[in-house]
Protein backbone atom coordinates (compact mmCIF):
# COMPACT_ATOMS: atom_id res chain seq x y z
CA UNK A 1 0.00 0.00 0.00
CA UNK A 2 1.53 3.64 -1.08
CA UNK A 3 2.21 6.47 1.22
CA UNK A 4 -1.14 8.14 -0.22
CA UNK A 5 -3.47 5.25 0.06
CA UNK A 6 -1.97 4.81 3.95
CA UNK A 7 -2.27 8.28 4.65
CA UNK A 8 -5.78 8.65 3.53
CA UNK A 9 -6.60 5.43 5.31
CA UNK A 10 -5.44 6.56 8.47
CA UNK A 11 -7.49 10.00 8.48
CA UNK A 12 -10.01 8.64 7.33
CA UNK A 13 -10.61 6.10 10.03
CA UNK A 14 -9.30 9.22 12.98
CA UNK A 15 -12.23 11.69 11.36
CA UNK A 16 -15.06 8.81 11.22
CA UNK A 17 -14.77 8.30 14.80
CA UNK A 18 -15.42 11.50 15.47
CA UNK A 19 -17.72 12.49 13.49
CA UNK A 20 -19.96 9.46 14.19
CA UNK A 21 -23.33 10.06 13.57
CA UNK A 22 -25.50 8.23 11.84
CA UNK A 23 -28.40 8.58 9.09
CA UNK A 24 -31.08 8.07 12.56
CA UNK A 25 -29.96 10.91 13.96
CA UNK A 26 -30.90 13.34 11.38
CA UNK A 27 -34.52 14.80 10.45
CA UNK A 28 -34.24 14.17 6.71
CA UNK A 29 -31.62 12.33 4.31
CA UNK A 30 -30.79 15.44 2.93
CA UNK A 31 -29.67 16.81 6.44
CA UNK A 32 -27.49 13.37 6.70
CA UNK A 33 -26.05 13.93 3.12
CA UNK A 34 -25.31 17.71 4.15
CA UNK A 35 -23.20 16.03 6.99
CA UNK A 36 -21.21 13.35 5.17
CA UNK A 37 -20.00 16.37 2.45
CA UNK A 38 -19.01 18.22 5.58
CA UNK A 39 -16.70 14.98 6.94
CA UNK A 40 -15.45 14.18 3.65
CA UNK A 41 -14.11 17.72 2.56
CA UNK A 42 -12.45 17.42 5.97
CA UNK A 43 -11.00 13.98 5.23
CA UNK A 44 -9.94 15.80 1.79
CA UNK A 45 -8.08 18.92 3.49
CA UNK A 46 -6.16 16.40 5.75
CA UNK A 47 -5.49 13.65 3.11
CA UNK A 48 -4.63 16.77 0.34
CA UNK A 49 -2.73 18.72 3.07
CA UNK A 50 -4.89 21.89 1.95
CA UNK A 51 -5.90 24.31 4.91
CA UNK A 52 -4.36 21.00 7.83
CA UNK A 53 -4.59 23.93 10.46
CA UNK A 54 -7.36 25.39 10.31
CA UNK A 55 -9.16 22.26 9.39
CA UNK A 56 -7.30 20.33 12.69
CA UNK A 57 -8.59 23.31 15.22
CA UNK A 58 -12.10 22.52 13.32
CA UNK A 59 -11.86 19.09 14.27
CA UNK A 60 -10.68 19.59 17.84
CA UNK A 61 -13.68 22.08 17.97
CA UNK A 62 -16.32 19.80 16.91
CA UNK A 63 -14.61 16.75 19.15
CA UNK A 64 -14.23 18.75 22.04
CA UNK A 65 -18.35 20.19 21.92
CA UNK A 66 -19.49 16.51 21.06
CA UNK A 67 -17.30 14.63 23.04
CA UNK A 68 -20.63 12.81 25.02
CA UNK A 69 -22.56 12.50 21.67
CA UNK A 70 -19.74 10.83 20.05
CA UNK A 71 -18.82 8.34 23.33
CA UNK A 72 -22.88 8.04 23.02
CA UNK A 73 -22.55 6.65 19.42
CA UNK A 74 -19.74 4.88 20.05
CA UNK A 75 -21.47 3.16 22.82
CA UNK A 76 -24.45 2.34 20.50
CA UNK A 77 -22.37 0.96 17.78
CA UNK A 78 -21.02 -1.50 20.28
CA UNK A 79 -23.87 -2.72 21.68
CA UNK A 80 -24.93 -3.53 18.07
CA UNK A 81 -21.74 -5.88 17.68
CA UNK A 82 -22.46 -7.31 21.09
CA UNK A 83 -26.06 -7.95 20.31
CA UNK A 84 -23.87 -10.10 17.29
CA UNK A 85 -21.58 -11.42 18.94
CA UNK A 86 -24.29 -12.57 21.94
CA UNK A 87 -25.97 -14.56 18.87
CA UNK A 88 -22.89 -16.15 17.73
CA UNK A 89 -21.75 -17.25 21.43
CA UNK A 90 -23.53 -20.42 21.04
CA UNK A 91 -22.65 -21.35 17.22
CA UNK A 92 -20.07 -23.53 16.04
CA UNK A 93 -18.43 -23.46 12.23
CA UNK A 94 -17.44 -26.84 11.61
CA UNK A 95 -15.00 -27.26 7.78
CA UNK A 96 -16.15 -30.84 8.28
CA UNK A 97 -19.64 -31.42 7.56
CA UNK A 98 -20.10 -33.43 9.74
CA UNK A 99 -17.12 -33.60 12.03
CA UNK A 100 -17.67 -31.67 15.82
CA UNK A 101 -14.36 -30.39 16.80
CA UNK A 102 -12.60 -28.91 19.76
CA UNK A 103 -11.41 -25.51 19.24
CA UNK A 104 -8.58 -24.82 16.94
CA UNK A 105 -6.69 -22.37 14.97
CA UNK A 106 -7.18 -22.36 11.51
CA UNK A 107 -4.37 -22.61 9.20
CA UNK A 108 -4.99 -21.90 5.88
CA UNK A 109 -2.41 -23.83 3.18
CA UNK A 110 -1.98 -23.91 -0.53
CA UNK A 111 -4.14 -27.41 -0.88
CA UNK A 112 -7.31 -25.46 0.78
CA UNK A 113 -9.02 -24.86 4.26
CA UNK A 114 -7.86 -27.26 6.75
CA UNK A 115 -10.10 -30.06 7.81
CA UNK A 116 -10.98 -30.61 11.37
CA UNK A 117 -10.75 -26.97 12.37
CA UNK A 118 -13.33 -24.21 14.11
CA UNK A 119 -12.97 -21.66 11.73
CA UNK A 120 -14.42 -17.89 11.61
CA UNK A 121 -14.05 -14.90 9.83
CA UNK A 122 -10.73 -13.13 9.67
CA UNK A 123 -11.96 -9.78 9.11
CA UNK A 124 -13.07 -7.22 11.62
CA UNK A 125 -16.53 -8.37 10.66
CA UNK A 126 -16.35 -11.42 12.04
CA UNK A 127 -18.17 -10.51 15.41
CA UNK A 128 -21.18 -8.91 12.88
CA UNK A 129 -22.23 -12.12 11.95
CA UNK A 130 -24.40 -14.75 13.57
CA UNK A 131 -22.22 -17.89 12.77
CA UNK A 132 -24.08 -21.61 11.95
CA UNK A 133 -22.72 -25.25 10.83
CA UNK A 134 -21.69 -24.42 7.58
CA UNK A 135 -19.75 -26.49 4.85
CA UNK A 136 -16.81 -25.60 3.36
CA UNK A 137 -18.33 -24.05 0.23
CA UNK A 138 -20.79 -22.02 2.51
CA UNK A 139 -18.25 -20.80 4.62
CA UNK A 140 -15.67 -19.78 1.80
CA UNK A 141 -18.49 -18.15 0.13
CA UNK A 142 -19.68 -16.03 2.88
CA UNK A 143 -15.73 -15.48 4.06
CA UNK A 144 -15.09 -13.75 0.61
CA UNK A 145 -18.40 -11.69 0.54
CA UNK A 146 -16.97 -10.50 4.44
CA UNK A 147 -13.77 -9.29 3.15
CA UNK A 148 -11.46 -12.61 3.52
CA UNK A 149 -9.11 -13.44 0.99
CA UNK A 150 -7.96 -17.18 -0.49
CA UNK A 151 -4.35 -15.79 -0.07
CA UNK A 152 -4.42 -15.10 3.32
CA UNK A 153 -2.13 -17.77 4.84
CA UNK A 154 -3.72 -17.96 9.05
CA UNK A 155 -6.68 -16.88 10.76
CA UNK A 156 -6.73 -13.78 12.38
CA UNK A 157 -8.66 -15.62 15.70
CA UNK A 158 -10.68 -17.97 17.65
CA UNK A 159 -14.09 -16.59 19.16
CA UNK A 160 -14.44 -19.34 21.62
CA UNK A 161 -18.11 -19.45 23.14
CA UNK A 162 -17.31 -18.18 26.22
CA UNK A 163 -15.75 -15.04 24.39
CA UNK A 164 -12.72 -15.28 26.80
CA UNK A 165 -10.17 -14.90 23.85
CA UNK A 166 -9.02 -11.88 21.80
CA UNK A 167 -7.76 -12.08 18.29
CA UNK A 168 -4.54 -12.88 17.15
CA UNK A 169 -2.24 -10.16 16.09
CA UNK A 170 -2.78 -7.99 13.15
CA UNK A 171 -1.53 -10.19 9.99
CA UNK A 172 1.46 -7.73 8.20
CA UNK A 173 3.24 -8.63 5.32
CA UNK A 174 5.22 -12.04 6.76
CA UNK A 175 5.92 -14.14 4.09
CA UNK A 176 6.26 -17.02 6.78
CA UNK A 177 5.63 -17.11 10.78
CA UNK A 178 7.99 -19.87 12.26
CA UNK A 179 6.02 -22.61 14.10
CA UNK A 180 7.60 -21.02 17.60
CA UNK A 181 6.38 -17.68 17.12
CA UNK A 182 2.77 -19.31 16.08
CA UNK A 183 3.11 -21.04 19.16
CA UNK A 184 3.96 -17.70 21.28
CA UNK A 185 1.42 -15.81 19.66
CA UNK A 186 -1.42 -18.67 20.01
CA UNK A 187 -0.57 -18.41 23.96
CA UNK A 188 -0.19 -13.94 23.95
CA UNK A 189 -3.98 -14.20 22.12
CA UNK A 190 -5.22 -15.11 25.57
CA UNK A 191 -3.79 -12.75 27.86
CA UNK A 192 -6.67 -9.83 27.61
CA UNK A 193 -9.83 -10.98 26.81
CA UNK A 194 -12.87 -9.40 25.05
CA UNK A 195 -14.75 -8.38 28.21
CA UNK A 196 -11.70 -7.05 29.32
CA UNK A 197 -10.85 -4.94 26.77
CA UNK A 198 -14.32 -3.66 26.17
CA UNK A 199 -14.54 -2.62 29.69
CA UNK A 200 -11.25 -0.97 29.94
CA UNK A 201 -11.47 0.35 26.81
CA UNK A 202 -15.01 1.13 25.34
CA UNK A 203 -17.32 1.15 28.95
CA UNK A 204 -14.52 3.13 31.03
CA UNK A 205 -15.56 6.88 30.89
CA UNK A 206 -12.55 9.04 32.69
CA UNK A 207 -13.99 11.84 34.58
CA UNK A 208 -12.72 15.22 34.46
CA UNK A 209 -9.41 15.65 36.56
CA UNK A 210 -8.27 12.17 35.61
CA UNK A 211 -4.83 11.58 33.83
CA UNK A 212 -3.88 8.61 31.21
CA UNK A 213 -0.78 7.93 31.12
CA UNK A 214 -0.31 6.48 27.37
CA UNK A 215 2.65 4.43 25.93
CA UNK A 216 3.50 1.83 23.40
CA UNK A 217 4.56 -1.09 25.26
CA UNK A 218 7.88 -0.89 27.38
CA UNK A 219 8.46 3.02 26.17
CA UNK A 220 9.29 3.72 30.22
CA UNK A 221 5.44 3.04 31.32
CA UNK A 222 6.31 1.71 34.65
CA UNK A 223 8.56 4.86 35.10
CA UNK A 224 6.47 7.42 34.61
CA UNK A 225 3.40 5.74 37.01
CA UNK A 226 5.46 5.84 39.24
CA UNK A 227 6.61 9.05 39.08
CA UNK A 228 2.76 10.44 39.52
CA UNK A 229 1.97 7.98 42.06
CA UNK A 230 5.17 9.13 44.08
CA UNK A 231 3.93 12.87 43.69
CA UNK A 232 0.14 12.52 44.30
CA UNK A 233 1.08 10.55 47.20
CA UNK A 234 4.15 11.91 48.68
CA UNK A 235 6.20 8.78 48.00
CA UNK A 236 3.15 5.99 49.63
CA UNK A 237 4.48 2.61 48.82
CA UNK A 238 2.20 0.59 51.29
CA UNK A 239 0.69 -1.13 47.93
CA UNK A 240 1.29 -4.90 46.94
CA UNK A 241 1.65 -3.77 42.78
CA UNK A 242 1.37 -1.15 41.10
CA UNK A 243 -0.88 -1.68 38.43
CA UNK A 244 -3.40 -2.21 41.82
CA UNK A 245 -3.45 1.13 41.81
CA UNK A 246 -2.77 2.51 38.69
CA UNK A 247 -5.36 0.54 36.30
CA UNK A 248 -3.99 -0.89 33.12
CA UNK A 249 -7.36 -0.07 31.25
CA UNK A 250 -6.58 -3.04 28.90
CA UNK A 251 -6.21 -5.84 31.33
CA UNK A 252 -7.27 -4.45 34.84
CA UNK A 253 -10.69 -6.31 34.63
CA UNK A 254 -8.85 -9.77 34.08
CA UNK A 255 -6.19 -9.25 36.58
CA UNK A 256 -9.02 -8.73 38.92
CA UNK A 257 -8.58 -5.02 39.19
CA UNK A 258 -11.48 -2.89 39.95
CA UNK A 259 -11.35 0.46 37.11
CA UNK A 260 -13.33 2.74 38.62
CA UNK A 261 -12.71 3.48 41.83
CA UNK A 262 -12.02 6.49 43.18
CA UNK A 263 -8.41 5.78 44.58
CA UNK A 264 -8.88 7.59 47.65
CA UNK A 265 -6.96 8.75 49.17
CA UNK A 266 -4.69 10.31 46.60
CA UNK A 267 -5.87 12.10 43.55
CA UNK A 268 -5.92 12.81 40.49
CA UNK A 269 -7.13 9.40 39.58
CA UNK A 270 -4.52 7.75 37.36
CA UNK A 271 -4.64 5.17 34.59
CA UNK A 272 -2.24 3.83 32.23
CA UNK A 273 -3.06 2.04 28.56
CA UNK A 274 -0.62 0.86 25.69
CA UNK A 275 -3.57 2.75 23.60
CA UNK A 276 -2.94 4.68 20.12
CA UNK A 277 -4.72 8.66 20.55
CA UNK A 278 -7.78 7.09 18.25
CA UNK A 279 -8.62 4.43 20.75
CA UNK A 280 -7.64 6.28 23.94
CA UNK A 281 -9.72 6.59 26.88
CA UNK A 282 -10.62 10.50 27.26
CA UNK A 283 -9.20 11.61 24.36
CA UNK A 284 -11.17 15.22 23.42
CA UNK A 285 -13.38 14.89 26.87
CA UNK A 286 -13.29 17.93 28.76
CA UNK A 287 -11.25 18.04 31.71
CA UNK A 288 -9.46 14.79 31.02
CA UNK A 289 -5.52 14.54 30.80
CA UNK A 290 -3.37 12.47 28.77
CA UNK A 291 0.89 11.67 29.56
CA UNK A 292 2.13 10.18 26.47
CA UNK A 293 5.57 8.88 26.83
CA UNK A 294 8.10 7.53 23.82
CA UNK A 295 10.80 5.95 23.22
CA UNK A 296 13.41 5.24 20.38
CA UNK A 297 11.79 2.33 18.99
CA UNK A 298 15.16 0.18 18.23
CA UNK A 299 15.23 0.29 22.47
CA UNK A 300 11.76 -0.72 23.18
CA UNK A 301 11.89 -4.02 21.21
CA UNK A 302 14.74 -5.21 22.65
CA UNK A 303 13.27 -4.11 26.05
CA UNK A 304 9.77 -5.75 24.63
CA UNK A 305 11.99 -8.84 23.59
CA UNK A 306 13.10 -9.32 27.39
CA UNK A 307 9.84 -8.65 28.89
CA UNK A 308 8.09 -11.60 27.09
CA UNK A 309 10.86 -14.07 26.96
CA UNK A 310 11.24 -16.23 30.03
CA UNK A 311 7.23 -15.91 30.16
CA UNK A 312 5.85 -16.51 26.68
CA UNK A 313 8.56 -18.03 24.97
CA UNK A 314 12.07 -19.33 25.64
CA UNK A 315 14.99 -17.52 23.95
CA UNK A 316 16.26 -20.04 22.93
CA UNK A 317 13.25 -21.26 20.82
CA UNK A 318 13.10 -17.66 19.53
CA UNK A 319 16.14 -15.05 19.10
CA UNK A 320 15.47 -11.39 18.80
CA UNK A 321 15.58 -11.17 15.14
CA UNK A 322 12.78 -13.73 14.92
CA UNK A 323 11.25 -11.50 17.45
CA UNK A 324 11.22 -7.94 16.05
CA UNK A 325 10.58 -9.52 12.11
CA UNK A 326 7.79 -12.14 12.85
CA UNK A 327 6.31 -10.36 15.26
CA UNK A 328 6.71 -6.56 16.24
CA UNK A 329 7.08 -5.55 12.71
CA UNK A 330 3.74 -7.22 11.53
CA UNK A 331 2.23 -5.12 13.94
CA UNK A 332 0.37 -1.84 12.33
CA UNK A 333 -2.92 0.30 12.53
CA UNK A 334 -5.63 -1.25 14.36
CA UNK A 335 -8.99 -1.47 12.24
CA UNK A 336 -10.49 -2.44 15.72
CA UNK A 337 -10.36 -1.47 19.54
CA UNK A 338 -9.64 -5.35 19.68
CA UNK A 339 -5.96 -5.17 18.31
CA UNK A 340 -3.03 -3.30 19.25
CA UNK A 341 -1.30 -0.58 17.46
CA UNK A 342 2.55 -0.61 16.31
CA UNK A 343 4.91 1.45 18.37
CA UNK A 344 5.59 3.75 14.93
CA UNK A 345 1.93 3.74 14.79
CA UNK A 346 1.18 5.30 18.08
CA UNK A 347 3.91 7.55 17.92
CA UNK A 348 2.28 9.10 14.60
CA UNK A 349 -0.74 9.25 15.97
CA UNK A 350 -0.25 11.60 19.23
CA UNK A 351 2.13 13.38 17.26
CA UNK A 352 -0.45 16.07 16.05
CA UNK A 353 -1.56 16.31 19.79
CA UNK A 354 2.09 17.43 21.51
CA UNK A 355 1.41 20.84 21.67
CA UNK A 356 -2.40 20.25 23.29
CA UNK A 357 -2.94 21.56 26.68
CA UNK A 358 -4.62 18.53 27.64
CA UNK A 359 -1.23 16.44 26.98
CA UNK A 360 2.05 16.54 27.89
CA UNK A 361 4.30 14.71 25.63
CA UNK A 362 7.06 12.79 27.04
CA UNK A 363 10.55 11.19 25.87
CA UNK A 364 11.66 8.48 27.64
CA UNK A 365 14.91 9.04 27.32
CA UNK A 366 14.36 13.02 28.25
CA UNK A 367 12.83 11.57 31.60
CA UNK A 368 15.89 9.31 32.17
CA UNK A 369 18.95 12.10 31.47
CA UNK A 370 16.54 15.41 32.81
CA UNK A 371 14.45 13.59 35.70
CA UNK A 372 13.95 16.40 37.62
CA UNK A 373 12.83 18.95 35.41
CA UNK A 374 10.68 16.77 33.91
CA UNK A 375 9.27 15.71 37.65
CA UNK A 376 8.57 19.42 38.35
CA UNK A 377 6.88 19.45 35.27
CA UNK A 378 4.99 16.35 35.85
CA UNK A 379 3.77 17.44 39.13
CA UNK A 380 2.70 20.86 37.26
CA UNK A 381 0.76 19.23 34.93
CA UNK A 382 -0.75 17.43 38.03
CA UNK A 383 -1.39 20.18 39.49
CA UNK A 384 0.43 19.34 42.38
CA UNK A 385 2.93 21.83 44.52
CA UNK A 386 6.33 20.32 43.94
CA UNK A 387 8.80 21.40 46.75
CA UNK A 388 12.72 19.87 46.60
CA UNK A 389 11.79 17.21 48.73
CA UNK A 390 8.55 15.77 47.04
CA UNK A 391 10.47 16.01 44.24
CA UNK A 392 13.53 14.29 46.01
CA UNK A 393 11.13 11.48 47.05
CA UNK A 394 9.93 10.70 43.38
CA UNK A 395 13.41 11.27 41.65
CA UNK A 396 14.58 8.21 44.24
CA UNK A 397 11.31 5.83 43.99
CA UNK A 398 11.47 5.98 40.02
CA UNK A 399 15.10 5.22 39.84
CA UNK A 400 16.22 1.97 38.88
CA UNK A 401 18.22 0.73 42.29
CA UNK A 402 15.19 1.71 43.99
CA UNK A 403 12.83 0.07 41.86
CA UNK A 404 15.00 -3.28 41.11
CA UNK A 405 14.89 -3.35 45.02
CA UNK A 406 11.43 -3.51 45.27
CA UNK A 407 10.73 -5.41 41.77
CA UNK A 408 8.01 -7.35 42.79
CA UNK A 409 5.62 -4.10 42.62
CA UNK A 410 6.77 -3.70 39.53
CA UNK A 411 6.22 -6.82 38.34
CA UNK A 412 2.98 -7.70 36.47
CA UNK A 413 2.47 -10.77 39.24
CA UNK A 414 -1.28 -10.19 39.87
CA UNK A 415 -2.00 -10.48 35.62
CA UNK A 416 0.46 -13.16 35.56
CA UNK A 417 -1.02 -15.04 38.24
CA UNK A 418 -4.68 -14.32 36.99
CA UNK A 419 -3.86 -15.45 33.19
CA UNK A 420 -0.86 -18.00 33.07
CA UNK A 421 -2.76 -20.93 33.15
CA UNK A 422 -5.50 -19.45 30.67
CA UNK A 423 -2.46 -18.79 28.56
CA UNK A 424 -1.53 -22.52 28.47
CA UNK A 425 1.78 -21.24 30.86
CA UNK A 426 2.88 -22.58 33.85
CA UNK A 427 1.48 -20.68 36.87
CA UNK A 428 4.76 -19.30 37.84
CA UNK A 429 5.91 -18.42 34.16
CA UNK A 430 7.35 -14.68 33.87
CA UNK A 431 7.72 -15.10 38.18
CA UNK A 432 11.03 -17.51 37.78
CA UNK A 433 14.64 -16.56 37.31
CA UNK A 434 14.00 -17.19 33.81
CA UNK A 435 12.13 -13.91 33.41
CA UNK A 436 13.45 -10.39 33.49
CA UNK A 437 10.81 -8.99 34.24
CA UNK A 438 10.02 -5.05 33.86
CA UNK A 439 12.60 -3.60 35.63
CA UNK A 440 15.75 -4.91 34.23
CA UNK A 441 19.59 -4.39 35.16
CA UNK A 442 22.88 -5.60 32.76
CA UNK A 443 22.52 -8.94 33.33
CA UNK A 444 21.84 -9.98 29.75
CA UNK A 445 24.48 -10.44 27.48
CA UNK A 446 25.79 -8.01 25.17
CA UNK A 447 24.45 -10.82 22.21
CA UNK A 448 20.73 -11.12 23.50
CA UNK A 449 20.37 -7.33 22.26
CA UNK A 450 22.14 -7.29 19.12
CA UNK A 451 19.76 -6.61 16.30
CA UNK A 452 20.98 -8.05 13.00
CA UNK A 453 21.85 -5.61 10.03
CA UNK A 454 18.96 -6.65 7.97
CA UNK A 455 16.52 -6.11 11.46
CA UNK A 456 18.09 -2.84 11.94
CA UNK A 457 17.26 -1.77 8.83
CA UNK A 458 13.65 -3.10 8.56
CA UNK A 459 13.24 -1.04 11.20
CA UNK A 460 14.44 1.92 9.73
CA UNK A 461 12.10 1.22 6.67
CA UNK A 462 8.99 1.13 9.34
CA UNK A 463 9.88 4.61 10.96
CA UNK A 464 9.96 5.47 6.77
CA UNK A 465 6.80 4.35 6.11
CA UNK A 466 5.04 5.33 9.45
CA UNK A 467 6.26 7.90 11.49
CA UNK A 468 8.12 10.15 8.75
CA UNK A 469 5.37 11.00 7.00
CA UNK A 470 3.38 12.87 9.61
CA UNK A 471 6.81 14.31 11.69
CA UNK A 472 8.54 14.70 8.71
CA UNK A 473 11.69 13.19 10.87
CA UNK A 474 13.67 10.60 8.95
CA UNK A 475 14.62 9.20 12.42
CA UNK A 476 13.83 9.04 16.29
CA UNK A 477 16.73 11.14 16.99
CA UNK A 478 15.41 13.98 14.19
CA UNK A 479 12.31 14.16 16.38
CA UNK A 480 13.71 14.27 19.61
CA UNK A 481 15.70 17.07 18.02
CA UNK A 482 13.05 18.87 16.83
CA UNK A 483 10.32 18.32 20.19
CA UNK A 484 13.65 19.50 22.59
CA UNK A 485 13.25 23.08 19.92
CA UNK A 486 9.44 23.02 20.10
CA UNK A 487 8.60 21.73 23.64
CA UNK A 488 11.77 20.88 25.96
CA UNK A 489 14.32 23.76 25.82
CA UNK A 490 11.98 25.94 28.61
CA UNK A 491 12.35 22.93 30.44
CA UNK A 492 15.69 22.73 31.63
Amino acid sequence: MDDFVKRDKEIRQRIQSIYNREREDFESARDYDDYLEEREDIIFNLVQGTDVRETEEKVKSYQKEHAEEIAKNEARKLQRVLAAEEEMQDAKVLVDEAAAVEDAVLVHHDDGIAADTVVVLPSQKEVGHALSKQTKKEWMAMALSSGWRDDMQKSKCIWKRNGQTMPFEKEGNVVHRSDAIQAFIGRLSKLETITGRRKGLIEFQPRSGDIVIATPAKCGTTLVIQICHSLRSRGDMDFDEINALVPCLEMAYDSGVEIDTDQNPWAPRLFKTHSWYHYCPGTGREGVKHIFVMRDPVKAVISFYHFLGGWFFDKEEIDIDMFVQEFVLQRGAPETWMQNASVWDTIASWYPHRMDESVLYLTYENVVRHKRACVEKIAWFMGIDCDKELADIAMEQSSKEWMMAHASKYDEHQLKNARNVACGLAENAGLCEKSTGKIRGDDTSPSEDKLSKETLSMLQAKWMDVVYPVTGCKTYADLCRQLDDELYKSWW
